[in-house]
């Protein structure tokens, strides 16, 4: 499962990069690509409940971050 929610985790880091690490407004951003690696490892263990979480947060950082980039680009 490593291409899930990929190409939004690759245009969340290009964006991070691009932008002030200390910058408040990229809150979510941040939030999200830092615990790609993490959720993603989460989502693929067995058991469906530790699984459906994994996912379920990899999805509400994923939309927190594009609606926080989107926003950011204007």
């Amino acid at each position: 499962m490593p291409d899930y929610r990929t190409l939004d985790y690759v245009r969340c880091r290009q964006f991070l990069e691009s932008r002030s690490a200390g910058d408040d407004q990229i809150r979510n951003i941040k939030m999200f690509v830092d615990n790609w690696a993490a959720l993603v490892l989460a989502s693929e263990t067995q058991n469906y409940i530790d699984h459906k979480r994994a996912l379920d947060r990899l999805d509400a950082l994923a939309s927190r971050a594009a609606a926080e980039r989107l926003q950011l680009l204007g």
